[in-house]
Order: structure tokens, then C-alpha cells, then sequence
């Protein structure tokens, strides 16, 4: 289309070159000093720092070749770590999520930043650490829905909602549940 109305183009496989070349070493670098200067702030500031993690893998299920974890500063309400982990660093793929936690925290650690309530979802290998009221919330209506569709156990259907209502309820946001 573009030679047939005389405009001068750059091929893909051009444009991928400019791109790894250019652009990407120049987005690492920006990321780069933005994370040192966060760390800075946060060593300086000598208050806790309040984490908020999550880890996302490129295909569901226990079948993933890559795997990211991101940790976000809960009270700034920014990426601060993002940790890449290839399942052959691990054993499988389910194992990703763990290590990249424990990746972002020993990162934090080693800077010297103090770190304070850290909050994940209800993954069972880091369930040590803090979960989320929703993810708890989340688990307990699917077992009750579950429940309650068994043959004699129909009663619990009736107040899902009320029950959730009241758990959500009862644990505000500043209130985190601590997995024993």
C-alpha cells in the first residue's frame, strides 16, 4: 500500500532492530533510576514500607515457561519490583510465584528498606505471609455454592451473600488477616 502511494516505509524486521537497539535499553535505564530513587526515598524516609504482590504466568495452568511477579507500594499506588522468572529456574511452573516473591522481598531486604505488611493472594506456598480479606472472601462463597448444591445441603444457598456481606464487613481494607 505504502509503495503504491509513494511512501517511504521501514520494513519489520527494521523496525524490531530499532527497536531492540533504541527503545528498549533506553526504557531499562528509566525503570532503573526510578527504582533507585524510589529505594532511596524509602531508605531516607525510615518508615515501613506496605506491599501489595501478585504474580501472573504467560499460560494458566501448570504448563508456563515465563512468570512474573510485581510488588507495589501500597500507600505511594506504585509498581515498585517486577521480577521475571523462566520455570526452569524453578521446579515447574507452579513454583514461579513463590520464587518471585522471594526474589522482590530479598530485594527490598538488601537495599536496607524497611518493609512492613506485605499482602498476596491465598497462593499456598506463601501462605506465611499476609492474604487479602477478598481472596478469602472469594474461596469461602465458592465452597459454600458448591455445598449447597449438594443433594441435602441446600440451606447454606440462602445466606452466601449475607455471610460475605458480613466477612467483608467485619475485616475493612486497613485490616489484613494473617495465615497461621
Amino acid at each position: 500500500m505504502f509503495q503504491f502511494l509513494n511512501i517511504a516505509s521501514i520494513s519489520y524486521r527494521k523496525f524490531m532492530y530499532h527497536e531492540q537497539c533504541y527503545l528498549h535499553p533506553v526504557v531499562i535505564e528509566v525503570w532503573r533510576d526510578q527504582q533507585a530513587s524510589y529505594m532511596q526515598k524509602a531508605q531516607n524516609s525510615g518508615r515501613h514500607v506496605h506491599l501489595g504482590g501478585d504474580g501472573r504466568a504467560d499460560t494458566p495452568g501448570h504448563c508456563a515457561k515465563f512468570g512474573s511477579y510485581t510488588l507495589i507500594d501500597l500507600e505511594k499506588n506504585m509498581v515498585v519490583d517486577l521480577q521475571l522468572i523462566q520455570s526452569n529456574e524453578v521446579q515447574g511452573s507452579c513454583n514461579m510465584k513463590k520464587e518471585g516473591q522471594i526474589r522482590g522481598i530479598n530485594y527490598f531486604e538488601h537495599n536496607g528498606v524497611p518493609l512492613g505488611l506485605i499482602v498476596i493472594d491465598r497462593h499456598l506456598q506463601v501462605a506465611k505471609f499476609y492474604i487479602d480479606v477478598w481472596h478469602v472472601d472469594k474461596g469461602l462463597k465458592k465452597k459454600l455454592l458448591a455445598l449447597s448444591k449438594e443433594k441435602e445441603c441446600e440451606d447454606p444457598r440462602d445466606w452466601i451473600k449475607s455471610f460475605s456481606t458480613i466477612c467483608t464487613g467485619c475485616l475493612s481494607p486497613q485490616k489484613k488477616m494473617k495465615m497461621s
